[in-house]
């Protein structure tokens, strides 16, 4: 059995345990002793044999078809990411094998990082590592970092790390909970691309390990990577700002993640931001 296998198993327990028998159209009888459906309650919706999904279940299935698979996601009320989730699981040519390399910045990347120098921008890499910052992200989100800690590999701050174990960071960010759900959606992604970064798997084992909001998450397989794009943040310097969440990604880095907080013209968070990024300007 690969670590796929056992990925795919994992993900569809957990949304079998997830759904409310109810909401999937089944009829209980009595009291049920496991949470969600049952293994041959999903195999009936799926118009497959409860021994055959129970092999899926269990990673032992081998070239499980598309038509399958969709039937499974349908049976289980898949949404689309989920669904994308469960067909990258399923298939190894979606991976990417081997050591993934380093991650290495280029020069077109770092013109765009210094036009956008007055806003709030951080570009993260398949690890969620910051690779590139602007001095108001840093002032924001991290100001105990030094300017250019994303320049050197051993030093990157890495964005998971500054959201989950931040505790000043928590009480200033507005929907933390689902910027939580970000970092575990984009892990949990990146970790099926991936299943060779060791990098990767030892930095999920870390925050399983220190964070339990992240091990409950990421039990759960979370795959929300959406924030609210209105995110309300309290610094303690700055005060209150009402800041602007975009995000994107790289048409030649599609792992990678470019995101900018903007406040609103003429607002009080622009006067507040540009007070606490005026030393950086003038320097």
């Amino acid at each position: 059995m690969t670590q796929r296998d056992t990925q795919v198993g994992a993900f569809l327990r957990a949304r079998r345990e997830q759904l409310d028998p109810d909401e999937a159209g089944v009829v209980s009888y009595g009291t049920r002793r496991v949470r969600g459906l049952r293994r041959e309650e999903v195999a009936q919706l799926a118009g497959v044999s409860p021994s055959y999904y129970t092999r899926i279940e269990q990673g032992q299935a081998q070239a499980v078809s598309p038509e399958v698979l969709h039937a499974v996601a349908r049976a289980l009320r898949l949404d689309t990411a989920d669904r994308e989730h469960l067909l990258r699981l399923s298939s190894p040519l979606t991976a990417v094998t081997g050591d993934p390399g380093d991650e290495v910045v280029g020069h077109p990347l770092r013109v765009l990082l210094g036009q956008l120098g007055h806003v709030p921008t951080a570009l993260l890499g398949r690890r969620l590592d910051v690779l590139a910052w602007t001095e108001p992200c840093r002032l924001l989100f991290a100001p105990y970092a030094a300017p250019d800690a994303p320049d050197h590999a051993e030093t990157r701050p890495n964005w998971a790390r500054i959201v989950l174990l931040d505790p000043d960071l928590r009480q200033a960010l507005g929907h933390w909970e689902h910027k939580v759900d970000d970092v575990v959606g984009v892990l949990r992604a990146h970790r099926a691309r991936y299943p060779d970064d060791a990098a990767l798997e030892r930095l999920v084992a870390e925050l399983v390990d220190v964070s339990p909001v992240f091990a409950e998450r990421w039990a759960a397989h979370v795959l929300r990577d959406r924030s609210p794009a209105q995110t309300a943040f309290r610094h303690p310097v700055a005060g209150d700002l009402d800041l602007v969440h975009q995000s994107m990604r790289l048409p030649d880095h599609d792992d990678w993640i470019l995101g900018t907080y903007v406040v609103a013209r003429g607002s009080e968070s622009e006067r507040r931001l540009q007070a606490l990024t005026a030393p950086a300007r003038a320097s």
